[in-house]
């Protein structure tokens, strides 16, 4: 089965889809609904049982706009699949698919405490990576208010200027 069979199985929900690599493996990016990803998934997970997912990587796009990349490998295709869907508001949320794909749960939760995205129907949304001060305070949104320090021994524009002084 090619890659093109696999993606056969969900093609009446793909939005757009693209081949970003062929050769020893396949990479494709394919983009869906938020509505429909449990049935991206499933879709996929019924032509390729020996799937496993790897990770979920939450994207701001600016302004409320979301992106949530699902990567999904089969090591008996050589195929990637990098299945997106976009998401927007300032509560973003989609169905889990941790009870698809289990190895999601914690990778949901990693989206969730970072981004703010809630993932309806996940069986344990208990932080992982935060702790109690920054936890509900999504620190991966580009608009939380970052305070850097300054990086010992780091150059700076007034460290440069008093040293050609």
């Amino acid at each position: 089965m090619s890659a093109l069979d696999v993606v056969k199985s969900i093609q009446d929900i793909i939005i757009e889809q693209k081949t970003l690599k062929e050769g020893d493996w396949t990479e494709l990016s394919i983009e869906v609904k938020p509505e429909d990803i449990r049935k991206a998934i499933q879709g996929l997970k019924e032509v390729m049982p020996e799937m496993h997912g790897e990770i979920i990587a939450g994207i701001d796009r600016l302004e409320d706009n979301y992106e949530l990349v699902y990567f999904i490998w089969s090591h008996l295709k050589h195929l990637l699949i990098l299945l997106r869907t976009k998401l927007s508001g300032p509560n973003p949320s989609i169905e889990t698919v941790s009870d698809i794909i289990r190895v999601f749960n914690w990778h949901e939760r990693e989206t969730a405490e970072m981004f703010g995205v809630e993932f309806r129907n996940h069986p344990d949304m208990r932080p992982i990576l935060l702790g109690k001060d920054l936890y509900g305070k999504t620190p991966l949104r580009k608009s939380f208010p970052a305070r850097r320090l300054p990086t010992p021994g780091a150059k700076t524009a007034e460290s440069e200027e008093e040293e050609e002084e």
